[in-house]
Parts: C-alpha cells; sequence; structure tokens
C-alpha cells in the first residue's frame, strides 16, 4: 500500500537567505523601497548592492528597457543592482529587471562598470536614504535584518498533490517564498526560490503557500508594510 507524506517546512539557514529591509515608503498607497542586505560588502568604499522598487498598481515602462514582450506597456515592481561610492556620496545604478504583476520580467536595462554614471544624490531622497543604508558604518547585519513574517495556518498540502506527479511517482520539495502587506495579506505571487525537478510539484507548492495563512512581522510596534518568509514543501511518496 502506497502512503502519501507531504511535509511543510520552514528553511532553517538564514546564512544563505535574502534579507529584505524597507528603506523608505514610495507613495502612500503602500508602494515600497527595499534592500537586500546580506550580499552587501561593506569592507569597500564603493559597495555593490540590490534593492527593490515594489509598486501597488502597474506603472509605465519608460524608453530604453529591452526584451518587453509586445504589448506590454507595464510593469509592477523592479529590481535593481547599484554601486554605492561611499566617499563621494554618488550612486550609479548597473542593472535594472522590470516585472510585471505576474512576477514575469517585462524589460531590462544593463551597464557594464567601465561605463557607468555616478550621480549625486540629495540627503532625504530615495537615493540618499539607499546610499546612507548601504554605506552606514554602523549598521551591523543583525541590525538590517528585517523580521519574517509567519505562518499562522498550514494548509493541507496532500490536497494539492498533483494527480499526474503521483502516477509517475515524482517526489521532490521546492522551497517558496512568501511577502505579505501589514494585514497578513499576500503582497504578490508566491515564488518559487528553489525549484525542485518537477514543474507540476513546484506549482503545487505554489498553491499551498497561497491557501496557508500569515501575519506580518512587526517592527517597532506596528506591521510592517512588507515581511516576507521562506518554506519547503516536501512532496514524497512511501512504499509499504
Amino acid at each position: 500500500m502506497r502512503y502519501l507524506s507531504i511535509v511543510l517546512l520552514l528553511t532553517a539557514s538564514a546564512a544563505h537567505a535574502e534579507s529584505w529591509l524597507e528603506v523608505a515608503k514610495l507613495d502612500s498607497k503602500g508602494s515600497v523601497l527595499l534592500l537586500e542586505t546580506t550580499g552587501i560588502d561593506r569592507s569597500q568604499e564603493l559597495r555593490k548592492a540590490s534593492f527593490k522598487s515594489m509598486y501597488t498598481a502597474d506603472r509605465p515602462i519608460a524608453d530604453g528597457y529591452h526584451g518587453a514582450a509586445p504589448g506590454v506597456r507595464s510593469y509592477r515592481w523592479e529590481q535593481s543592482q547599484g554601486y554605492f561610492n561611499c566617499t563621494e556620496r554618488t550612486v550609479a545604478v548597473s542593472q535594472s529587471i522590470l516585472h510585471g504583476a505576474d512576477d514575469q520580467v517585462v524589460g531590462s536595462d544593463e551597464v557594464d562598470q567601465p561605463l557607468l554614471k555616478f550621480r549625486a544624490v540629495p540627503p532625504g531622497s530615495f537615493g540618499g536614504l539607499m546610499l546612507q543604508a548601504v554605506c552606514s558604518p554602523a549598521a551591523s547585519e543583525s541590525q538590517l535584518t528585517a523580521p519574517l513574517a509567519r505562518i499562522t495556518s498550514v494548509a493541507n498540502p496532500a490536497d494539492y498533490y498533483p494527480s499526474g506527479a503521483l502516477r509517475r511517482g515524482e517526489e521532490g520539495a521546492p522551497i517558496v517564498k512568501v511577502c505579505v502587506g501589514p494585514t497578513g495579506a499576500l503582497l504578490r505571487e508566491p515564488e518559487i526560490t528553489g525549484a525542485s525537478s518537477s514543474p507540476d510539484l513546484d506549482a503545487a507548492a505554489v498553491k499551498v503557500a497561497k491557501a496557508n495563512r500569515y501575519a506580518a512581522a512587526i517592527m517597532d510596534g506596528a506591521a510592517s508594510a512588507e515581511s516576507c518568509i521562506k518554506f519547503k514543501v516536501k512532496f514524497a511518496q512511501f512504499n509499504h
């Protein structure tokens, strides 16, 4: 007789997880600017860092981006990579990737490092706040690590094991990333950050993630505008 075992596991390795710090609110509707803190090398004056601009509504794609599908004229969020000169207080963006509401790439732009154009950013501007966060010598990694969202109710994963994957004997443990707003509601489609060998199992893990219930991380006594969590959904079959 074949038994089915599916286990929901939180990813335990924080050392390799992304940690996103909210640097600023981009507007009054909940759009935010986020800095990825774990990849910053603070031993250099010219620091490389990744950041995101997450919007609550579509924005038009400006001229100069490549790879947009025919008819696609807007994006929902942008992931960028930049260089920050802490001595001269200047910033240059080396890469920008635009994503739609479904997280598909809808445009990109990239500049080789020798061609980068550094510009001064005023204190208090979005660029100035980002530069301050990247270059601050007092900010330790633990201070910059955003707290995690919490899973408050776990859906029954057995309800989502694809029949085709069962029939083919497919097993796997995809890792899913979920980001929620202050109320615990999903801000966007869950993202597979560690794919299994089965697209069907990856899609099923996303369904499990959407069926779970979450609570936002608490910072300074208030629910965070955006907090995320990664977890593993394990699909396994055992024969006895």
